[in-house]
């Protein structure tokens, strides 16, 4: 009898712990039990969703899951904000309607821990004006134990943005690979870096443009994109006038590889990849180069450093120009050797 009983308590409390939902239901702190439809402030058994509110982190507080979902005609945002969230399984940013803005904002010392995935995903029709985005700012973290998937794609996303937005010594630590892709026709998708904020990739990245209007990696002022695996720079499939692939590095800014730097262009418009200010780029193994279609312009200025560890490799099978441009002093190293295949009556400039 006794062993029933306690059977009965084991099952009934395994019940009773296994996750809940706490929905947002007004704007407010996430600490306060009537931003909540369980009347509770949400721990780590429970899976949370915010739809159309604002939720403010300003303690140490827990979730299962957490997911961003859009509320037609409202925003929808995460404020941490000298606050620490830990999430034990994914946190997803997930767009499907015709919303206004969808913010992760991480600031003043704030911190998401996430032990699973996370994933922006915007993939709808005529999201106009609108904007996705992560905003990190002083000292903010955001630690990632698995991958970190940053996709946009939809059709007709006119006057929209989609960024991830790091100053003041932000940082992101991802222990998987971190994508940061554009999926079809929209708007410009930004990667701002500045101000001693560091990416961290354990993984490989990749970073696409696929029909796109713009996708821009831009770093600033000692700002550090380090990728311990590959990093792909995937422009293809896209045929439209004005669309363009950009890497900007500027002031001391640094990109670091602990594989090898893919460069795979295909149908697509121009690619440029400039280094400004005493920049570097530092690629431990090989740089590989793919061009068939349109420009693809290196620009190394003002004392900035590229160092290649192992070859530079080119195919260029198509497109018009490949062109290495060295102005004001800078520095390129290559540990190995230098090869071009050319085909179809194709030229590399120096």
């Amino acid at each position: 009898m006794k062993r029933i009983i306690f059977f009965l308590g084991f099952f009934l409390g395994a019940i009773y712990t296994q996750a809940q939902t706490a929905n947002a239901v007004s704007n407010g702190n996430w600490n306060q039990t009537s931003t909540w439809d369980c009347g509770c402030v949400p721990d780590a058994n429970y899976d949370v969703v915010i739809s159309g509110y604002q939720v403010d982190v300003t303690d140490a507080q827990a979730a299962k899951s957490v997911l961003l979902t859009d509320d037609p005609g409202r925003n929808t945002q995460l404020d941490i904000n000298n606050g620490t969230l830990t999430v034990s399984n994914d946190f997803t940013v997930d767009v499907n309607n015709d919303n206004r803005h969808m913010d992760v904002i991480i600031q003043g010392t704030g911190v998401l821990n996430v032990m699973g995935n996370v994933l922006f995903d915007r993939a709808i029709n005529n999201w106009r004006n609108k904007r996705m985005q992560l905003h990190m700012t002083d000292n903010a973290v955001f630690n990632v134990t698995g991958d970190f998937d940053f996709i946009y794609g939809d059709a007709s996303s006119n006057e929209s943005s989609y960024e991830i937005w790091m100053e003041n010594n932000a940082r992101i630590n991802i222990r998987g690979d971190f994508n940061f892709q554009q999926t079809d026709d929209g708007n410009d998708a930004t990667l701002y870096m500045e101000d001693n904020s560091y990416i961290d990739v354990d993984g490989n990245m990749l970073a696409s443009l696929d029909r796109g209007d713009i996708t821009e990696l831009l770093l600033n002022n000692n700002a550090v994109l380090d990728v311990a695996g590959n990093l792909s720079l995937d422009v293809e499939r896209n045929n439209a006038a004005d669309r363009r692939f950009n890497v900007y590095l500027r002031n001391s800014a640094r990109l670091l590889v602990g594989g090898d730097l893919n460069i795979y262009q295909d149908r697509s418009r121009d690619l440029y990849f400039n280094t400004y200010d005493a920049s570097a780029v530092t690629v431990s193994g090989d740089m590989n180069i793919t061009q068939n279609n349109s420009n693809i312009w290196f620009t190394f200025n003002n004392s900035s450093s590229v160092n290649v560890g192992g070859r530079v490799v080119i195919n260029k099978t198509g497109g018009k120009d490949l062109e290495f441009i060295l102005n004001n002093s800078p520095t390129v190293t290559v540990g190995k050797d230098f090869y071009a295949e050319l085909v179809l009556k194709s030229t590399v400039y120096f």
